[in-house]
């Protein structure tokens, strides 16, 4: 692999790893935010998939933070 594309890739992990620990989502589809990733952390049955929400889509594993909440209410 080419340094650039080393270095573009390490930078654009921080700035995923800092999206999902900042406890602020974001809300862009398909990308998985902090949301995603509380409800990970909470259940540790869902939302498996690093960057994306696709393969949990796929398997049946996604659990969306916004439902979740209007289940709350």
């Amino acid at each position: 692999m080419h340094f650039t594309i080393h270095i573009a890739l390490l930078f654009m992990e921080v700035v995923w790893t800092a999206n999902i620990h900042d406890c602020i989502n974001g809300k862009i589809w398909p990308v998985m935010g902090a949301g995603y990733h509380t409800i990970h952390r909470t259940t540790y049955r869902h939302n498996y998939c690093h960057y994306t929400i696709w393969m949990d889509w796929m398997f049946n594993t996604l659990r969306d933070p916004e439902e979740d909440e209007a289940k709350k209410s």
